[in-house]
């Protein structure tokens, strides 16, 4: 969870997100990995330019 944090830059919990499916981070990235969706959309901008695809595949799962 807390990796998760990190490299997405959001907490686990946000109830002010538009979407109620984006309400819990963690299912909604495992949900994002799943479908094949671009992994690196889940990455904090601040940092996305310095990360490694693989890295943060590796991280996710």
């Amino acid at each position: 969870m807390m990796l998760l944090e990190i490299i997405s830059g959001r907490r686990n919990l946000d109830l002010t997100v538009q979407e109620s499916s984006r309400y819990y981070f963690p299912s909604w990235a495992a949900t994002e990995v799943d479908k094949g969706n671009n992994i690196m959309d889940i990455v904090d901008e601040r940092i996305a330019n310095n990360a490694d695809v693989e890295e943060v595949r590796s991280a996710v799962q």
